[in-house]
This record gives C-alpha cells, sequence and structure tokens, in this order.
C-alpha cells in the first residue's frame, strides 16, 4: 500500500482500502458493503447490471438467456408521467431482487416483445412480471398507474415471489354457458376442464 494506491481510489471516487466496481451505466462507482466470497460473488453478479435498463437486443441475453425474473414497465415514450418516477424509486429499492425493465411495444424487438407478452399500444402503460425461469409465465399488475407507489410494486413483487399471483394468459373470456354438443375451452379454463 503506498500513497500512491490511495490516489488512485480517491480519483475513482473509491473508498481505500476497499472493494469497488466501476461501470459505465447509471451508477458508475459502487462500493461493496460485504466481503465474504459469497456475499461479493452476489454483489458482483446484482452490480453488473444497470439499475433500470431499457429492453433492446443488448439486454436480451441478460433478461432472457439467464432466465432471470424481471418486472416490465411498458410505457409510451412519448407520453411519460410520474408513474415512471415511482418505478424508478423501486427499482432502487428493489435492486438485486429482480430485473428492472422498462419498453415500448411501438416496434422492432420492444414490438415483438410486446406482442408476446400480450400488451398492445391501447392497454400502455402498463406492468408485467415475466418469470423465463417457469415456462415464461407472465404476471400483470392489476393496480392503477395513476396510484402507483414503491410500496405497491414491492407488494406486487412479494406476491409474485410467494406465489399467491394467478399467471396472465391471453385468453378470450371463460364462456358464462356451455349448452349444446360443443364445449368450448379457452386459456383461463383449460387446466381446469381438461
Amino acid at each position: 500500500v503506498t500513497n500512491d494506491d490511495a490516489a488512485c481510489a480517491t480519483s475513482f471516487g473509491a473508498a481505500f482500502p476497499g472493494i469497488t466496481l466501476a461501470r459505465h451505466s447509471d451508477e458508475p462507482i459502487l462500493q461493496a458493503s460485504e466481503h465474504s466470497v459469497d456475499g461479493l460473488n452476489a454483489w458482483i453478479g446484482a452490480s453488473m447490471i444497470p439499475t433500470i435498463q431499457e429492453f433492446s437486443e443488448d439486454s436480451i441475453e441478460g433478461i432472457f438467456g439467464e432466465r432471470k425474473q424481471a418486472i416490465f414497465l411498458f410505457r409510451n415514450k412519448a407520453n411519460s408521467g410520474e408513474f415512471e418516477n415511482v418505478f424508478s424509486q423501486a427499482a432502487t429499492a428493489m435492486k438485486g431482487q429482480i430485473g428492472v425493465v422498462t419498453s415500448d411495444v411501438a416496434e422492432g424487438i420492444q414490438g415483438r416483445l410486446g406482442e408476446f407478452v400480450g400488451v398492445t399500444s391501447d392497454m400502455l402503460p402498463t406492468i408485467r412480471v415475466l418469470d423465463p425461469a417457469d415456462g415464461m409465465k407472465k404476471f400483470s399488475y392489476d393496480g392503477k398507474l395513476a396510484e402507483l407507489t414503491v410500496e405497491k410494486i414491492e407488494a406486487f413483487v412479494n406476491d409474485f415471489k410467494a406465489g399467491n399471483l394467478a399467471p396472465f394468459l391471453k385468453s378470450e373470456p371463460i364462456p358464462e354457458t356451455q349448452e349444446g354438443p360443443v364445449h368450448v375451452l379457452v386459456g383461463k379454463s383449460f387446466q381446469k376442464d381438461v
């Protein structure tokens, strides 16, 4: 340890002595608070991705390739609102617990994601959780985004992790009556009826 080491650390805004991660995203310098091997591995894994990432060709592998659960805010970039600030605050509060992603559904890879998830432009803004590790199940936030709070987003994620949410299915409504020789099956009734 020399004065040069301390000066180098200081020039990068790093603690000395300590473990620091430099990256090109929302928080460029991160300080490790955990120094065990397992703790460092978990911290590095959570710190390698931005707090919030915009869904793109570059982020697909980090989300779906590694089969990580993620909460998505689908919104029209041109019509943002206070819900985006709340979503950003929730992303900071939930860092390391779940991936946090924003996306439009207008075109390109974001349009294909919207189609896959069942989100159309007339449904924006809306929030979904995707679970690539469990058959790409999708879960829909049913609250009003005008009343969105960090606590409501955290409760939604906690309910998802506890298995308290029913998956979102692209399905017609269950028929009110089933008369005649033909029985109509829809996505929402398939497991029960079959």
